[in-house]
Formats: structure tokens, sequence, C-alpha cells
């Protein structure tokens, strides 16, 4: 979940296409996310009811900006 937000599948739908699953299947696991701290809902600034998500925590931004990207093929 967190990787699909930082390769920038900010939306419920995104996320769920990126894991392979369901935008419903995901519910709980993003609010286990949520209530962890790990990520914050925002609302969508061009489009009324929905929301994006953002990885809070500064070590795992750091992880996917760096040196998860080092590891893809060039």
């Amino acid at each position: 979940m967190l990787a699909a937000v930082a390769e920038g599948n900010a939306t419920r739908g995104g996320i769920a296409n990126y894991v392979g699953r369901k935008a419903t299947d995901i519910a709980h696991p993003v609010n286990v996310l949520e209530d962890a701290g790990l990520l914050t809902r925002e609302a969508d600034a061009f489009r009324e009811n929905r929301s994006t998500f953002r990885i809070t925590e500064p070590l795992i931004i750091f992880y996917h900006a760096v040196y998860a990207a080092s590891l893809e093929p060039a």
C-alpha cells in the first residue's frame, strides 16, 4: 500500500489497482495505515467527495525516493 502511494497512486482506486484488489478490499488496510500515522487523507482539490493519500513518515518517503528508485532497471 505504501509503495503504491509512493509511486504516485494516491487515490483509493489507484492503490487498489496497484496491489491488484478492488477498492472496497483495501479499506481496512488503508485505515490501519492511517491510524498508525503512516498515511494521511487529504481532500482532492479537483474532485468533490474524493480524497488522496500522502505518506507522512519521512523515512518511508526517503526510502522510496532514493533507495527503491535506484533498484529499478535503467
